[in-house]
C-alpha cells in the first residue's frame, strides 16, 4: 500500500542552465516546455503520451502559435499544452520580475476607480437580487477589496483596494480585472503586490465563500449565503475554525492544507478536546481546500481511526521518480527521501524508478484513538485537491468514515509539484510547475484523476445548506439519493 506521507506539495525553484542559456522569446519558452514535458513528467511516460497523434498535432501547432505570440498571448500558448494533460499539478506560473524603477512606475499608473467601502456596500445592496457570485467584499490575510460590475464597462467586473498590509497599494486601485467564463468560472489579470501582472485562467468560487484563484484564495465577508455565516475566520480565510451545533454535531472547516495551518488545528482540537469526545458527529468541511500537506490534519486521526479497515481506493502499489536532471535536482533537496533516492535516479536516467526500495508499512496508529464521535463525515467538492484528497483516502480506510458532497477535483495520482524556469526570466518570468511522483507504475490503471474522488453520499447543487443535510442524514431525517 502506498503511503500518504509523501503528499506534500512542495514548491522548489530550481534553476536549468540549459533554459537559462537561451535566448528570451515565447518560442524558447514553448520549446522549453516541451523538452521539460518530456524529460521531467512521470505521466507522459506511464500514459505514452508520445504515442498520441492529437498530442503531437497539438504541440506542433502551439509551436507555431508561440513563434508570432506576444507577452499576454505566450501565457495562454503555454498553458493550452499543460491544459491538455488536466491535471492541476502541471501549470504555468508567472514570475516577473521587474526593477525598482519599474514598480514605482506600475505603483502609480496603477488604474483607480473612486469608490470607498461604504460606497460599494451601497451599490451592492440595491442589487441584492441580482449579483453575481463574485461580487462582494473579499479579504485574504493581506489585503480587502470590493469585487463590482465594472463601471467603465471595459470588464465584466474589477476588485477595487479596500485596504490592508500590502504597502504599495493605495485604496481605490484595481486589484483585479474579471471575465466570466464558460462554466461558471473567472478569467482575467490580477495584479501582486508589486503591481506586477498575473494571467488568472479560471477562478472558480467555492461554499459561496472561497474564490480559488491561481496561487491565492480571496474568503467572501459580505455578501455571505446564509448557510455560511460565521463559518471562516475573519483575519485569514484559510485558517481552520470549529463551530458546535445542535444535535450533537461539530463541524471544523478546513479551507487548506497548507503546512502552517497545522499548528492551528492541532491547538482548536486540543482546546476543544473534551467537548469534542462527548459528541456523536463531527463533520470536516474541506469545500476549496487547494492542498498543501497531508500532515496538516494528522491530529484529526484519534477522532476517526477504527481498528477494522475497508480496502483502500485508488491505484496501489510503489510510488515511483522519473529520472531527469530537474528531477535529481528536486530530490537532492528533499530531506524526507531514502538516502539512496538520488544514485538511484543518476544510474537510470530517462527511466522510472521506486521512490523508497523499503517495504511499505501503515503508519502506526495514534496513542489515543476516542470512541466518540460515533460518526465522522467529510464534505468536499471539486475544489478539493491534491493533501486534501490524500487526507479523503487515508480518513475512508476507517470505518465510521462516511465522504459527503460532489466528485473532487482530481489531483492525487501525481504528487510532489517542482518548479523550474523555462527560457525567459525578466519581466515575463515563466516557470512550469510539474508532479515529481507518480502514486504507482501502473498508472493510468486505477487512477483517480479523470473523476476525482466520489462521495458515498452525493449532495446535489440543489441543497442549499450541505452541513444541515449532513446533520439530518444521521439523524434519520435525510434520505441518500438514488446512486
Amino acid at each position: 500500500m502506498r503511503s500518504f506521507m509523501v503528499f506534500a506539495f512542495v514548491l522548489v525553484a530550481q534553476t536549468s542552465g540549459a533554459a537559462a542559456s537561451q535566448a528570451c522569446s515565447c518560442a524558447a519558452d514553448f520549446d522549453t516546455l516541451a523538452a521539460k514535458v518530456v524529460a521531467d513528467y512521470p505521466r507522459y511516460h506511464l500514459e505514452h503520451v508520445d504515442r498520441d497523434v492529437r498530442y503531437r498535432a497539438l504541440v506542433d501547432s502551439l509551436r507555431a502559435a508561440a513563434r508570432t505570440a506576444g507577452d499576454d498571448e505566450c501565457v495562454s500558448v503555454l498553458r493550452a499544452l499543460v491544459d491538455y494533460f488536466h491535471d492541476p499539478h502541471l501549470f504555468i506560473m508567472e514570475s516577473p520580475s521587474v526593477a525598482d524603477s519599474v514598480r514605482d512606475r506600475l505603483r502609480r499608473e496603477a488604474e483607480v476607480i473612486p469608490l470607498d467601502e461604504a460606497g460599494i456596500r451601497e451599490a451592492l445592496r440595491r442589487r441584492t437580487d441580482t449579483l453575481d457570485p463574485v461580487e462582494g467584499i473579499w479579504y485574504t490575510e493581506a489585503f480587502r477589496v470590493g469585487v463590482i460590475r465594472d463601471p467603465r464597462r471595459r470588464r465584466d467586473f474589477v476588485a477595487v483596494y479596500l485596504g490592508g498590509s500590502d504597502s504599495g497599494w493605495a485604496a481605490g486601485q484595481v486589484k483585479a480585472e474579471l471575465w466570466r467564463s464558460e462554466g461558471g468560472g473567472y478569467r482575467g489579470i490580477v495584479y501582486a503586490a508589486d503591481h506586477t501582472r498575473r494571467h488568472e485562467p479560471g477562478g472558480r468560487i467555492y461554499r459561496g465563500t472561497l474564490l480559488q484563484l491561481f496561487g491565492e484564495t480571496w474568503g467572501k465577508q459580505y455578501p455571505v449565503p446564509d448557510a455560511e455565516a460565521g463559518v471562516l475566520d475573519t483575519l485569514d480565510p484559510l485558517r481552520p475554525t470549529v463551530r458546535f451545533l445542535g444535535e450533537g454535531a461539530t463541524v471544523i472547516s478546513v479551507p487548506s492544507h497548507a503546512y502552517p495551518y497545522r499548528a492551528v488545528l492541532d491547538s482548536l482540537l486540543e482546546r476543544h478536546r473534551v467537548e469534542l469526545a462527548r459528541r456523536d458527529l463531527l463533520i470536516v468541511d474541506l469545500r476549496g481546500d487547494a492542498g498543501g500537506s497531508s500532515l496538516m490534519t494528522w491530529g484529526l486521526r484519534p477522532y476517526y481511526e477504527t481498528a477494522d479497515r475497508r480496502p483502500p481506493i485508488g491505484p496501489q502499489g510503489r510510488s515511483v521518480v522519473l529520472s531527469s536532471p530537474d528531477n535529481i535536482s528536486y530530490f537532492q533537496r528533499q530531506s524526507w527521501v531514502q538516502k539512496d533516492l538520488v544514485e538511484r535516479l543518476e544510474a537510470a536516467p530517462g527511466r522510472l524508478v521506486p521512490l523508497s526500495t523499503k517495504p511499505s508499512t501503515p503508519p502506526a496508529a495514534p496513542d489515543t484513538v476516542y470512541a466518540r464521535p460515533r460518526h465522522f463525515a467529510i464534505v468536499a467538492d471539486g475544489g478539493v485537491l491534491s493533501a486534501g484528497e490524500a487526507f479523503i483516502l487515508f480518513a475512508l480506510r476507517s470505518t465510521r468514515v462516511t465522504l459527503f458532497g460532489s466528485p473532487t477535483g482530481g489531483a492525487i495520482d501525481y504528487q510532489n509539484v517542482g518548479i523550474v524556469w523555462l527560457a525567459c526570466r525578466g519581466e515575463r518570468g515563466l516557470l512550469l510547475g510539474y508532479p515529481t511522483i507518480a502514486a504507482t507504475a501502473t498508472l493510468p490503471k486505477d487512477g483517480l484523476n479523470p473523476t476525482g474522488i466520489r462521495p458515498d453520499v452525493p449532495i446535489g447543487p440543489e441543497i442549499d445548506d450541505p452541513l444541515a443535510f449532513v446533520v439530518g442524514y444521521f439523524a434519520g431525517r435525510e434520505t441518500p439519493p438514488a446512486r
